[in-house]
């Protein structure tokens, strides 16, 4: 059986990088719109070796000028009505940029993402130890604030 990881609760030692035997759901497709957090989700999900073209399902206007997820279809998956979210292959939904780098971390964690050279072993959100995930967070939090607000906000208030 292929050993592979578990996202769970915990900081010091990050135990959803511990091997387990219970097998993560993959993700199977990716709804972008426009904006930063999407293009967050597809760099992650690239540096863990998967094929963003073919997973990604790029959410536009509709014809009379609405945001595409914001239709009732999409907000039943995601009802913050955001992008992005994923669908994993159990039917689940996972939404937020750093939610789905941390499951890519998870999923991945072993070094057998889908285009492993070595690459898919790096963690996105930090390092093993307690001081390498705090800052990680304090830097991204730090973009989120100062440098990436003011581009979201172009977004959002310009629907």
């Amino acid at each position: 059986m292929r050993r592979v990881q578990t996202l769970a609760s915990g900081w010091g030692k990050r135990p959803w990088l511990q091997s387990q035997t219970k097998r993560l759901p993959a993700i199977v497709k990716l709804y972008a719109g426009p904006g930063p957090n999407p293009e967050v989700a597809k760099l992650a999900l690239a540096a863990k070796g998967m094929d963003v073209n073919r997973i990604t399902r790029r959410l536009t206007l509709t014809p009379d000028g609405a945001p595409e997820n914001r239709l009732p279809k999409y907000m039943a998956m995601n009802p913050a009505g955001t992008t992005p979210f994923v669908v994993l292959e159990d039917g689940t939904y996972l939404a937020e940029s750093v939610a789905i780098a941390r499951y890519a971390d998870a999923l991945f964690a072993d070094g057998t993402g889908p285009g492993a050279v070595g690459r898919s072993k790096v963690l996105l959100l930090g390092g093993p130890s307690a001081r390498e995930a705090a800052e990680v967070d304090m830097w991204q939090r730090r973009m989120d604030h100062q440098v990436l607000s003011g581009w979201q906000r172009q977004f959002q208030y310009g629907e």
